[in-house]
């Protein structure tokens, strides 16, 4: 693809999965669109993301985010003083707090209750460095959502290391299976807030394009913009 076809990729998948049957998209970027629906992850993969969901949710429905917003990471200098852009980024992210992602987190769910699509939990993917303002989100949703639950990367860890013990695959590869898993889960919610300039949120993003369930929200949205 050119990168002008590239960027109108990019483009299309904002508009969400249907945005592929238009007319008006060139046939290079339905072609790239394709390849990008019939793309799943392995089968384990697959699998220990569907007995966590399950675990998780006990049936019901769950939405996902992606808190990428890491001091010594993504709020580096370089990154940050980079482009304009930018650095608008990194001042959000560095003065939204846990209460305001909270607030974010329940107003969304709510959004979702007037469409008929109740959730009962939220998965958080993180960064370990940033997993204390994860908890201080569990405690400040609490006074938005109370019904609400919560769930990040030690619950998955945990679940993992007791339901699949005696896989001796599993512990070499721990930290890239977890992370695949984290990513799946994320694909498989009825919403997904993302960070914004983040590779990682971008591959759930295509990875969503290839829900079934109609009802399900595909075109990206974010925790926040500038």
């Amino acid at each position: 693809m050119t990168e002008d076809k590239g960027s109108q990729y990019v483009l299309y998948t904002r508009l969400g999965r249907n945005a592929f049957q238009r007319s008006d998209v060139p046939a290079d970027v339905r072609l790239m669109a394709g390849i990008f629906r019939r793309i799943r992850r392995p089968a384990h993969i697959r699998q220990i993301a569907a007995d966590f969901v399950e675990f998780m949710t006990n049936g019901g429905r769950f939405m996902s985010s992606h808190w990428r917003y890491n001091e010594g990471d993504y709020l580096t200098n370089w990154h940050c003083g980079f482009k304009e852009i930018n650095q608008k980024h990194c001042d959000k992210a560095r003065n939204y707090t846990s209460r305001v992602y909270a607030e974010r987190l329940s107003s969304k769910a709510s959004a979702l209750a007037k469409r008929n699509l109740e959730v009962n939990s939220v998965y958080i993917a993180t960064p370990r460095t940033d997993l204390a303002f994860v908890r201080n989100t569990t405690r400040d949703l609490a006074e938005f959502a109370d019904s609400l639950k919560i769930f990040f990367s030690l619950h998955l860890e945990e679940f993992m290391k007791d339901r699949y013990k005696n896989c001796e695959f599993l512990t070499p590869h721990f930290e890239d299976i977890l992370s695949s898993v984290e990513m799946e889960i994320c694909s498989r919610a009825v919403s997904f807030l993302g960070s914004l300039g983040t590779t990682w949120s971008g591959s759930v993003f295509k990875s969503r394009m290839q829900l079934d369930q109609q009802e399900y929200e595909t075109s990206p949205e974010y925790i926040f913009r500038v």
